[in-house]
């Protein structure tokens, strides 16, 4: 693992960040990286919002959050509250 990964790794953290928040951060950092190598993936941050009229759904900004695999690789405890 690059430095860089185990940087954005920590950032990310037991809490889990935002896309804009890591781009903010790392700009020329490729988070998809991560989750190729199954390290972070995406998660919804409300996956179970449901609308009452028909309307546009209000868009969800993509929230990243550590598998167990990435906790461990940066000694977290490989299940954290966001983890698979």
């Amino acid at each position: 693992m690059e430095d860089a990964d185990r940087e954005v790794l920590e950032f990310i953290g037991d809490q889990g960040k935002t896309a804009e928040q890591v781009s903010d951060r790392f700009p020329a950092f490729d988070l998809e990286r991560l989750v190729r190598a199954e390290l972070a993936r995406p998660r919804r941050t409300n996956p179970v919002k449901s609308q009452s009229h028909r309307a546009a759904p209000a868009p969800d900004p993509t929230f990243y959050v550590l598998t167990s695999r990435g906790a461990e690789a940066i000694g977290l405890e490989p299940y954290t509250l966001h983890s698979d």
